[in-house]
């Protein structure tokens, strides 16, 4: 007898134990919400594993089409919840919309799914909902504006906290992120592509925000009336910001951006900032935008600091050969910082080891060491010189037509000749041209961890370079590296005369 009563036990234990480590399926084809949830006898939804599992637990998720993830409702979860396309499969989902009444633990993940939807408005719709996490996932609507008055967003958080928007691509949409009094939201490794408004927009008291190592782009469109499914007042930041404590870092960003490349905004709301703190923009490459500024800073705060960046909008339309005749605009504004908030001086303004290819306009009291500026203006006069000595200023006195100096595009600053106007958002090669006897100094202590990934033939970025791969640091995102040595030694163009 008790022979039998441990055999039972045992079988028991290992029933639980087995039922307790394995993964769950989800085959919205051949499951059914009746079966055991199996490999071999899958749910049908993904509201089923959701219904009879309070996590940690791993779902996998067959092929399929799925309708809308909708929780209206927080549950207890012990743990993440984590839904992951099978091996090879790519699971269509309608879209994800969770809105609880009151701010929760959702503790659910999203990995590998194909959001998609020919009608919703949101594809993804998060509110007060803290431990959420979208990855590896595709983002796309049939058509990026539902008419005149309203475009397809792609992600909608607000009052979320701990999010986690990574390595997604995002395509058909008329804005990319939007994120609304959010705190801890991390936006990394996307490819995001809009149509009409901003790829990321962070705003209304949101906390701790990073936006890092993402490819942001833009697509052209026929405009509305022209288009009646067009929206009709298309507004866009690549990246706009009215939110403080935010964190910049790594990120590709072009051929888009009619607002200005990236901005941050008056205090228009009253969610907004009136003084902007604790920003870090750092590491990124940020060109080819449709407005005349690449950067535009109104209410500077404290504490705002640009390193290792790139700025260029496009050169500036005029009589001299193409461009304006006044040498100091023969590119566009590089960085234009509008306005200082109230009991501020500018000295809050921190620039370190960045390229401004076009005019900055900074505040007399900023802090500015070991950059390279085309053109200078400080208060509202220009500079002959730049402040810090091992910082180098192009375009110091007037030069008029024939006088521009043309080395931002015959090959004697980049190692890759380019007109810089940018046929079809074409990617441009920000490597140095040079030994190490023309490489300008830069101010070692505010150096970043990481500098700009490079670019993948899938239109993401790969890993970004470790500080510890550098040979001898450069200003601007782009740095030598033993590889970036080799190869550049084999392809040295010819440089031509200014």
């Amino acid at each position: 007898m008790k022979i039998r009563v441990i055999n039972l036990w045992m079988f028991l234990f290992l029933t639980f134990s087995v039922h307790l480590w394995a993964d769950y399926h989800v085959d919205g084809k051949n499951g059914d919400d009746s079966n055991r949830g199996t490999a071999d006898s899958p749910w049908a939804t993904l509201e089923k594993a959701r219904r009879t599992l309070n996590g940690p637990a791993k779902i996998i998720v067959h092929d399929g089409d799925y309708s809308a993830f909708v929780e209206n409702e927080a549950r207890n979860s012990d743990g993440f919840l984590e839904y992951v396309a099978a091996p090879g499969a790519r699971p269509r989902l309608e879209g994800i919309e969770i809105h609880y009444p009151e701010p929760a633990d959702s503790f659910i993940s999203f990995d590998g799914f194909d959001i998609f939807s020919t009608r919703r408005l949101r594809l993804v719709q998060v509110i007060n909902a803290r431990h959420l996490v979208i990855r590896n996932s595709v983002l796309h609507s049939d058509r990026w504006s539902r008419g005149p008055d309203d475009g397809v967003y792609a992600i909608n958080l607000r009052r979320t906290e701990k999010v986690l928007i990574e390595r997604n691509k995002f395509y058909e949409v008329f804005r990319g992120v939007l994120i609304r009094r959010s705190n801890d939201v991390t936006v990394r490794g996307n490819f995001i592509t809009v149509t009409g408004s901003s790829g990321i927009i962070y705003m209304s008291r949101s906390r701790n925000g990073l936006i890092e190592n993402n490819h942001i782009t833009g697509r052209d469109y026929i405009r509305y009336p022209e288009d009646p499914l067009a929206y009709h007042k298309p507004h866009q930041s690549i990246i706009a910001i009215s939110a403080n404590d935010l964190v910049v870092r790594g990120n590709l960003l072009h051929g888009i951006g009619n607002s200005s490349g990236m901005m941050m905004y008056q205090n228009d709301i009253p969610a907004d900032v009136t003084a902007y703190r604790n920003i870090l923009i750092e590491s990124n490459a940020l060109y080819d935008t449709s407005n005349n500024s690449a950067l535009r800073i109104y209410n500077l705060g404290e504490n705002v600091v640009l390193r290792n960046n790139f700025f260029f909008s496009k050169k500036r339309p005029g009589k001299c050969n193409g461009v304006t005749n006044d040498g100091h605009y023969r590119y566009n504004v590089a960085l234009n910082v509008h306005s200082i908030a109230e009991g501020f001086d500018g000295s809050g303004l921190k620039l370190y080891n960045n390229i401004f290819l076009g005019a900055a306009m900074i505040p007399p009291a900023a802090e500015e060491r070991s950059n390279f500026f085309w053109s200078l203006k400080r208060g509202k006069k220009w500079q002959i010189q730049p402040v810090d000595t091992a910082s180098r200023l192009v375009v110091g006195r007037d030069r008029g037509c024939g006088e521009h100096p043309m080395l931002m595009e015959n090959g004697e600053f980049f190692r890759v000749r380019d007109d810089l106007t940018f046929p079809e958002k074409s990617i441009l090669d920000l490597t140095l041209f040079g030994g190490e006897e023309n490489w300008q100094k830069v101010a070692g202590d505010q150096l970043p961890e990481y500098f700009l990934a490079p670019l993948q033939d899938s239109g993401f970025l790969g890993a970004p370079v470790a500080r510890s791969r550098v040979l001898r640091p450069v200003p601007g995102p782009v740095q030598f590296t033993a590889s970036a040595e080799a190869e550049t030694s084999e392809t040295q163009p010819v440089t031509a005369s200014p």
